[in-house]
């Protein structure tokens, strides 16, 4: 059967269409590939510039090869051996804790466990002038599982908060301070399940993941410790959702009010930059729900 012209026109944008995305997908995985390995490759600087530049130039050179009708097959090949070559390469690569890492996280937070009491090791409590100039300082804390009333961050308030309210600049960050609705055992299984998991770090160190283990992901997480946790959703991945999604499955204090009117008093930049270094900064930060 004769090809008409619209069906040849057709077979050829469907061609274009298919190289273009090919094309984009050889690019993308060249870059990726060279930051992975100037980022995890081998300790000796020669050898993984070589191999940075030796995966650019196969990158380029496949590139091109796509659209070279007599070796675009080649090329094809030539990608799925590097692809291979690439992720066989990042799946090998073990979280370690030790790397060089920043002094405000090269510290390491363990716990240790007597009965009902919890000391938190290392807590952090730096005394920042600006986000990048401060006073490196840590203390040891013991919580009493009996006198726990409400579960935050086992972190300084005054450190993790100031430094997002009164110093980050660029770019400036909203925080917003929420109350859990829930029972003290719900709050008291889901803050051991913190403290065992931060534990196990320090012997089993797991990786940070953007988009499947970072901040909102582990919270879900560890919630499932307590039975009727929220059922995962994409707003959880999408964590900037993560607070209207708990207002609405009702597992936040709302006093009745609408989530936008909830989201605006739990705002709480201009009452920890008015609070600073006050000894009551937590309670200062909370005052608009007391």
């Amino acid at each position: 059967m004769n090809e008409t012209p619209v069906q040849g026109l057709l077979a050829r944008v469907g061609l274009g269409i298919g190289l273009a995305a090919l094309a984009l997908l050889v690019l993308v995985m060249g870059i990726w590939g060279a930051l992975l390995l100037a980022l995890a490759g081998p300790g000796n600087e020669i050898v993984r510039a070589a191999l940075v530049v030796a995966l650019c130039l196969a990158s380029v050179a496949i590139l091109i090869a796509v659209f070279i009708r007599r070796w675009r097959w080649r090329a094809m090949g030539a990608f799925a051996v590097l692809c291979a070559a690439v992720i066989a390469f990042w799946t090998s690569i073990e979280p370690t804790n030790e790397r060089d890492w920043q002094p405000d996280v090269a510290v390491l937070p363990y716990a240790t466990f007597a009965g009902d009491l919890v000391t938190v090791h290392n807590i952090r409590n730096f005394d920042y002038r600006s986000e990048s100039d401060y006073t490196v300082a840590y203390y040891d804390k013991t919580f009493d599982l009996r006198e726990l009333r409400s579960v935050d961050i086992v972190t300084d308030e005054r450190d993790v908060i100031r430094l997002r309210t009164n110093y980050r600049r660029d770019p400036p960050e909203d925080v917003y301070v929420y109350r859990v609705r829930g029972s003290l055992e719900a709050a008291r299984r889901l803050f051991m399940q913190y403290m065992e998991q931060m534990d196990a770090l320090r012997t089993q160190p797991e990786f940070y993941n953007t988009l499947t283990t970072n901040c909102t992901t582990n919270i879900w997480m560890n919630a499932r410790v307590n039975p009727g946790h929220p059922p995962l959703s994409w707003k959880i991945l999408a964590s900037g959702y993560v607070p209207e999604y708990m207002y609405e499955q009702g597992r936040l204090e709302d006093m009745g009010l609408s989530f936008d009117e909830l989201q605006r008093r739990a705002h709480v930049n201009a009452r920890a930059k008015a609070a600073d270094t006050a000894p009551d900064f937590s309670r200062r930060i909370r005052a608009w729900s007391e």
